[in-house]
């Protein structure tokens, strides 16, 4: 079982790469335990290059340098190499030796310690001492497996074995020893980009959701607006016609007025017969008969005193003139040929005249009157 390795860290700045200090933090990770070299600039770290690819990286960067710094940097002298065959043979453990050119190669995993391993069901690398169907011939073979105790509470390795009886994979029993991410493993940066993303993309689908029903809302703000204006100008049409009919009906009742008032003007014109005013009586209790009254206020009086009052046509008061004009003559029966007639006699001109005058506008007021009973 290895212990587990720190990384180290790497200046990327020279001290005199400025004119003046910078006081930047960009630096070279050295993570032996992810087997990569990662670079951190402007606080974010990166996964540079893989540890199996770094000779690589060191010639590219070796050639950018000449590319860059032209003359003022010698270009190193690179002897061309027929390319080498190799034959590997190892060592039994981890060291490949090619027999040829010497060449080596160093696979030892750096398996990690146990106690790091994740137990949340994340599919790992394991080495494990098998105790039965290991998966190679010998007992501590590398496998795959995962322990889920940070959601089920069992703390059990769960790892692939193999049935050498009828070659088949099968559930491996024994102890892990040591453990490796995938290969495949997204590095923890990923992770956490994506789930920026997530974020982001959800942010971006909410205000898409919003921007839409802004858009309903204008909508039926505007079709409220256009209904509601609609119905403001049918309203003012209303108005202006309830204006126009009001001014008809309000000059039709003027006329109406003015036709009744010459109606009941010519109505009193003919109670009274010939133009002349109605005449007003009240009933005295006191002398049990009707009396005349004057004018307008002795109505008015009465009418305040409970009396009752009613319109006589003037009639009746020529019949009453007349009477008093006879009574200033006799008359005398006279009869011939079986005929009869009464005869006024007056002891002068004028009464006989006055007498006379009277009876003609009685006559002729009560012709009217009585066409107005018709």
């Amino acid at each position: 079982m290895s212990s587990k390795i720190e990384p180290k860290f790497y200046a990327v700045d020279a001290m005199d790469a400025y004119p003046e200090p910078v006081g930047t933090d960009d630096k070279l990770e050295l993570n032996q335990e992810m087997g990569a070299v990662y670079v951190h600039l402007n606080y974010k770290r990166t996964k540079l290059v893989g540890l199996q690819s770094l000779d690589y990286l060191i010639k590219n960067l070796e050639l950018i340098r000449v590319e860059a710094l032209g003359p003022r940097v010698a270009a190193p002298v690179v002897e061309r190499q027929p390319a080498c065959g190799h034959e590997w043979t190892d060592d039994g453990q981890f060291m490949l030796i090619c027999t040829k050119c010497g060449a080596q190669e160093n696979h030892d995993p750096q398996w990690r310690d146990m106690a790091t391993a994740p137990k949340d069901g994340t599919l790992v690398r394991l080495l494990v001492e098998f105790e039965d169907h290991s998966t190679e011939d010998e007992t501590e073979a590398p496998t795959i497996g995962a322990n889920n105790f940070d959601n089920d509470e069992q703390d059990e390795w769960l790892f692939a074995g193999w049935c050498w009886t009828h070659d088949h994979w099968t559930q491996g029993k024994g102890t892990p020893v040591g453990w490796l991410p995938m290969i495949d493993t997204a590095p923890p940066e990923l992770a956490e980009l994506q789930a920026e993303l997530s974020a982001a993309k959800e942010t971006l689908n909410r205000w898409h959701e919003l921007n839409l029903q802004r858009e309903e809302n204008v909508a039926e703000l505007q079709a409220t607006i256009a209904r509601l204006t609609a119905e403001n100008e049918r309203l003012k049409t209303v108005n202006s016609d309830l204006l126009l009919g009001g001014e008809i009906v309000d000059k039709m009742c003027e006329e109406v007025m003015g036709e009744r008032d010459q109606l009941k003007a010519e109505i009193e014109r003919l109670k009274g017969g010939q133009g002349d005013p109605v005449v007003w009586e009240y009933y005295s209790k006191p002398l049990r008969s009707w009396r005349k009254l004057e004018n307008e206020a002795d109505k008015s009086k009465a009418e305040s005193m409970g009396c009752e009052v009613r319109a006589v046509s003037s009639v009746t008061t020529v019949a009453v003139d007349a009477a008093k004009a006879f009574a200033k003559g006799f008359n005398t029966l006279e009869t011939l040929g079986g005929k009869y007639k009464i005869i006024m006699q007056f002891a002068g001109h004028d009464d006989a005249w006055v007498a006379y005058t009277a009876l003609s506008q009685m006559t002729n007021r009560l012709d009217k009157a009585k066409e107005l009973n018709q």
